[in-house]
């Protein structure tokens, strides 16, 4: 809560002059004006200073006395609250006991985006609830508030976690659309356009865009969009014939986009996020074929698959770029690993490999009996760490055709569990892990204990909507589950299903996936459905 630190200062009111100085013992009192003979002074208890993250509901008391002499019988003080640059909401003017105490809850002024926030709360004493006339001068303490960005969306279910979680409760009654953004029409005769996962840095959504032409080579370019304003703030064109996969992007040191290209001398390129200029490239290596998938960033370090068809992992210091090691990879799926303090952690195989963060050196394995090691047609090697010092992977045996979800220890270097269902997309915090079920007849939310592997309940949509099945991805915040779900038309929904009363609360018309930046703008990827291309981004905020 906040810290309070004594410093007054005195505003003259109504035509008198002087600097107004004040002083830790209280505001001298000017005269009173008509009325009774009272004189009034008020003492703050000091300066508000609180850090927090957007979009808690934080409290911060405005504390101090009132002093008073000659009062008349019957006669009520009023204290009158003002907050300077409108940060915090104060509340009405109310009657204080004179000679005590009084205390004040204020909280922030609506939604409070990243930054930092500086001002005064004036305290006057009224004769009136009005505050038609005032017992003396306007008294004031400052106050700031350091409001704290969330982090941004940077990489495939968001961080190096890849959990999907924001750690921010959000009231999904009072989302509302801020713009919609649709990439520029082809040039000529085009085909169908796409717009690829997107990702966030401060201020800005990032996202790649493109068509394959009738006849040539495919077209994408990556889009910086105005967070606020859904304006493009600048256009990088991917060389003409390379394919480019969707972006990842580093916030907290050395803030840059990553985008990697295929059939490209250079697998990875570092663009500036405020320019999109190059800052530095990686060689692509051996092959065209490698198999990757958008890198993962971890503090001031970035790993990806790369070397000959995607067989090395490779870690990089984010400033040049400089490679800091290689380390060989087994399986040839595409994927992006999970990073922890000290350790990165991928899935090769039939086993769980754990790498020291800093030189690349095995540290162990986890085997997983639910593997055979077979290479899955559809899943994306993505693994994701759980709440516990767990990591969750996404199983596969070639001769059942099972991908269940299974659990490892990561510190014990075991296998603790495998669902008995099959799941591909999943989302975990604070102890659940939250899936679609592959194979089921209607859209199917699971949501699983992470100690065990048991489903504690599910949720599909209703039947009247005539969703058939999941899409896009899962994401989580302290209260929320948001998830997609499509018709056989192609019509979809995105929903927000409260965690704790496990019922929507939310549902927009166009779901897909579905990302928050580190201001708290949820951002929801669409298109026409039916496995076609997204094609629309659209931004919401609370209001």
């Amino acid at each position: 809560m906040a810290t309070l630190a004594v410093a007054l200062f005195v505003g003259a009111c109504g035509g008198g002059g002087g600097s107004g100085g004040g002083s830790k013992g209280g505001a001298t009192p000017a005269p009173t004006p008509g009325g009774s003979a009272a004189t009034v002074t008020i003492t703050p208890k000091g300066d508000l200073v609180h850090n927090d993250y957007t979009g808690a509901d934080f409290t911060v008391m405005a504390e101090g006395t009132v002093a008073a002499t000659n009062l008349a019988a019957g006669e009520v003080i009023y204290l009158r609250l003002r907050a300077t640059n409108g940060a915090l909401a104060v509340p009405s003017t109310q009657p204080v006991t004179p000679n005590q105490p009084f205390r004040f809850a204020l909280r922030p002024n609506g939604e409070l985006t990243p930054g930092d926030y500086a001002g005064q709360i004036e305290y006057t004493a009224c004769r009136d609830a009005l505050c038609n006339s005032t017992y003396g001068p306007t008294v004031s303490a400052a106050y700031s508030l350091d409001i704290w960005s969330l982090g941004e969306w940077s990489t495939i279910q968001r961080d190096s976690t890849h959990a999907g979680f924001v750690a921010t409760s959000i009231d999904a009654t009072r989302l509302n659309l801020l713009w919609e953004w649709r990439p520029p029409a082809p040039t000529g005769s085009g085909g169908q356009i796409y717009v690829t996962r997107p990702v966030t840095v401060s201020g800005y959504v990032v996202v790649l865009s493109g068509y394959t032409p009738t006849s040539g080579p495919q077209q994408s370019a990556l889009y910086s969009i105005g967070e606020f304003n859904g304006t493009t703030k600048w256009t990088y064109a991917v060389p003409s014939g390379e394919y480019a996969q969707a972006p990842a992007s580093a916030s907290l040191i050395n803030a840059q986009i990553f985008l990697q290209t295929l059939n490209s001398p250079n697998l990875l390129t570092s663009l500036d996020t405020n320019t999109g200029a190059i800052r530095y490239t990686m060689p692509r290596g051996a092959a065209a074929n490698v198999q990757t998938l958008a890198p993962t960033t971890y503090a001031n370090l970035t790993f990806y698959n790369a070397g000959a068809g995607g067989g090395e992992l490779h870690a990089i210091e984010n400033g040049m770029g400089k490679l800091i090691w290689s380390h060989p990879r087994t399986g040839p799926q595409a994927g992006t690993p999970a990073v922890r303090q000290g350790e990165v952690i991928y899935q090769s195989g039939t086993t769980i490999q754990i790498v020291d963060m800093l030189t690349g050196t095995l540290r162990g394995q986890i085997n997983d009996p639910a593997s055979d090691g077979a290479s899955s047609p559809f899943q994306r090697s993505v693994l994701v760490l759980g709440s516990r010092g767990n990591v969750i992977a996404v199983s596969y045996n070639g001769a059942t055709g099972a991908h269940p979800l299974s659990s490892f220890n990561i510190d014990g270097r075991r296998w603790e569990w495998s669902t008995q269902h099959s799941y591909r997309v999943l989302s975990v915090s604070d102890g659940m892990i939250y899936a679609y079920r592959e194979g089921a007849t209607v859209a199917t939310l699971d949501a699983i204990d992470e100690a065990t592997g048991l489903v504690q309940w599910s949720w599909s949509p209703p039947a009247a909507d005539a969703q058939a099945r999941t899409t896009g991805n899962i994401m989580l915040t302290r209260n929320l589950v948001f998830i997609s779900t499509e018709g056989g038309g192609g019509d979809s929904f995105v929903w927000a299903i409260d965690r704790a009363t496990r019922q929507p609360v939310w549902r927009y018309p166009s779901g897909g996936y579905v990302i928050m930046s580190g201001s708290r703008t949820i951002y929801v990827l669409t298109g026409p459905g039916n496995g076609r291309p997204s094609e629309t981004l659209r931004a919401f905020r609370i209001r």
